[in-house]
């Protein structure tokens, strides 16, 4: 019988999850911790404790277009960490977008749904946050009828369609250049500059 692929690793790796917070990052698990990851670029990714430095657990790519997976068996509780990834000879550690919980919070969600949000200027578009001492740029976009919906910068080297966009970019540069992309339902696509 052919190997049946998981749904939800293909739904990460075509960018449609429903809810890619609950699958990527860090996760309890029955054998451990788990930590996944969307890396397009890289070759190898480490899971790295940020209290010790030294590397908590080895990924495995368990897709072709860049999916990792890291476990540890030794650990049961969630751990503050940073991921480190090579590619060819360059070895680059970033925190993981998916350490850190979405910039919309379910309120936020509601009240928007309501149109009621009074303060989403406070929410939505790019502001400088700070998340358990990690300074970035926090991206939200309301955008209820895109399939997708991206965030690209020359902090993350990514496509256009790598990143989701409700999440924190950890070390972004405030003067950077970064931008947005949004596949509309009906593939129609619309791309705009946010900073340069």
């Amino acid at each position: 019988m052919p190997h049946q692929p998981d749904p939800q690793v293909e739904a990460i790796v075509e960018g449609r999850h429903d809810d890619p917070f609950s699958f990527l990052g860090m996760h309890q698990t029955s054998t451990g911790i788990c930590v996944r990851a969307m890396l397009p670029a890289a070759q190898e990714m480490a899971v790295v404790d940020s209290a010790t430095g030294n590397i908590a657990a080895e990924g495995v790519r368990i897709h072709r277009d860049g999916l990792f997976v890291a476990t540890s068996a030794d650990r049961r509780e969630p751990f503050r960490y940073r991921l480190r990834i090579s590619s060819g000879a360059v070895q680059t550690e970033f925190d993981d977008v998916y350490r850190f919980t979405p910039v919309l919070g379910e309120l936020d969600i509601h009240l928007l749904v309501e149109g009621n949000h009074l303060a989403s200027y406070q929410k939505l578009g790019a502001h400088p946050v700070v998340r358990e001492g990690v300074e970035g740029i926090g991206f939200a976009l309301w955008a209820p009828n895109a399939r997708r919906v991206g965030v690209v910068g020359d902090f993350n080297s990514a496509r256009n369609d790598d990143e989701e966009i409700d999440r924190a970019i950890p070390f972004a540069e405030e003067d950077g250049t970064f931008g947005q992309r949004l596949l509309l339902a009906k593939r129609l696509e619309a791309s705009q500059l946010l900073g340069a």
